[in-house]
């Protein structure tokens, strides 16, 4: 937790820093990369996640290939769009992909 506040106040970054070493996180997202890591271990998958206040994935992009990152264009439309899609109520779910 240290090494993120210094991270996060080094580079004056507004927004929260994850550290996932027990990978609770990417299993709750179903991001677990099985058997990918150094020794089989597992490990994240290369992903990018918009996530609403709400703890809702409002949009992803999901690669097999660590190299492959998806586009700073690509990913300002997909907050762009999501900015201009209405929001689900208290007790409502949105259509899953």
């Amino acid at each position: 937790m240290d090494d993120n506040r210094r991270l996060v106040e080094g580079l004056g970054l507004d927004f929260p820093v994850l550290s996932d070493s027990s990978r609770a996180t990417i299993a709750a997202y179903g991001l677990v990369h099985r058997g990918a890591g150094p020794g089989g271990a597992d490990i994240a998958r290369p992903a990018t996640l918009l996530v609403g206040r709400d703890g809702t994935v409002r949009w992803r992009h999901l690669t097999e290939n660590w190299r492959v990152r998806i586009s700073p264009d690509a990913v300002l439309a997909a907050v762009s769009e999501a900015a201009h899609e209405p929001q689900p109520g208290p007790g409502v779910t949105p259509d899953q992909d």
